[in-house]
């Protein structure tokens, strides 16, 4: 598993996807991370767009959340499946998303550790540092290159 033909990345959504999309966000931020779980849920769950990663026998393996206030959300990639370019494919088909939806604007709270990859996708921080769930965080933004506007 060392290449994107590993897996395969598509739309989801909150009605047909909650419960594999909530075992990611648990493993992750719950379990490994040590966020509360009641921070887990939250109000845009039914209403966000989603982005789910599927290993090649059909396992949930990440996900990514866009919210339809433009602000990107809930990535999480299960451990076994990091640094193989799964969060890549995710932010990709995140903006790909973004312009069909004729968004000019994102943002996202980073954790300082995904500020590089962020930054390779047009994301620049905005703001200075701060915590949110116990994990320091900064602020970063995207605008869609001028000849998608």
């Amino acid at each position: 598993m060392t290449n994107q033909s590993a897996f395969i990345v598509r739309i989801a959504s909150w009605d047909n996807d909650a419960a594999a999309l909530m075992r990611i966000r648990k493993e992750v931020f719950v379990q490994e991370q040590k966020v509360p779980i009641e921070l887990e849920s939250d109000e845009y769950d039914s209403s966000s767009c989603y982005i789910l990663a599927e290993s090649y026998d059909n396992q949930p393996i990440a996900c990514a959340r866009l919210q339809p206030n433009g602000k990107v959300t809930r990535i999480a990639v299960l451990k076994p499946w990091r640094r193989l370019g799964v969060a890549r494919a995710m932010l990709q088909q995140i903006l790909d998303l973004a312009h069909k939806q004729e968004r000019s604007t994102l943002y996202l709270h980073a954790q300082l550790s995904a500020i590089t990859l962020y930054e390779e996708f047009g994301f620049t921080q905005a703001g200075k540092q701060f915590e949110e769930a116990g994990i320091e965080h900064i602020k970063m933004t995207w605008q869609a290159p001028p000849s998608q506007r």
